[in-house]
């Protein structure tokens, strides 16, 4: 399984600034390391790039017949190959989830579902999203990462994936090579990175010692 820096570009990014971050991070990183998860507007354009490209969030959409929602099967045409869920900024009931989750392996849509605990993490493996990240909504844009204000925590949360196919990151405050590394000695297989890229005067420092651990 390869090692992923998954960068949620939130909202911090949009159009000719999303898609010039995107290409940076295509350059300083391998594209088999790598996810760009942007703002829904700017997946076509940036999947455009040869980059593995997951959407922020995506709705159960269960009838045509629905506005303003944003359907699975769109994100997918747009050039999405996967979608986070349930991040700590758009939480979703868990029949919700589950019906979502269920809908995104119908159409081939791929799914990590974001868990603001070990407890929680461990109840959404019975999902089987491929992915799960741990994230401690506390710490997400601060600074202080989770790998080494919580690495007990994380270690717990990776071994729980030993003997499954889903595969384990973890997010909020990544921010230094340092902290990637933390986070694969952990166990994990990546982490989920958004302000410390997406908010940056210089991506092109961060990305690279991302880059280096990977």
């Amino acid at each position: 399984m390869e090692k992923l820096v998954v960068l949620n570009f939130k909202c911090y990014k949009s159009g000719k600034e999303a898609l010039k971050l995107a290409k940076t991070c295509g350059k300083l990183i391998k594209p088999k390391n790598l996810v760009i998860v942007p703002q829904h507007v700017d997946i076509a354009n940036i999947s455009k790039l040869g980059l593995t490209v997951f959407a922020q969030h995506v709705d159960l959409v269960e009838k045509p017949t629905s506005t303003g929602h944003i359907d699975p099967k769109s994100v997918k045409a747009a050039g999405a190959t996967g979608t986070l869920l349930n991040h700590a900024e758009h939480r979703v009931e868990l029949p919700v989830l589950k019906k979502t989750v269920e809908l995104c392996k119908t159409i081939g849509l791929k799914v990590m579902i974001c868990a603001p605990s070990v407890q929680q993490a461990k109840e959404f493996m019975s999902l089987e999203p491929d992915y799960i990240a741990f994230e401690e909504p506390t710490l997400i844009s601060t600074g202080k990462s989770i790998s080494q204000m919580q690495s007990e925590d994380v270690k717990q949360f990776a071994n729980m994936f030993k003997d499954s196919k889903i595969v384990p990151l973890c997010g909020a405050g990544v921010s230094t090579g340092d902290d990637l590394k933390k986070a694969l000695q952990l166990g994990t297989q990546g982490a989920l990175i958004a302000s410390a890229v997406a908010n940056s005067q210089t991506p092109e420092k961060v990305l690279s010692e991302f880059a280096k651990e990977l």
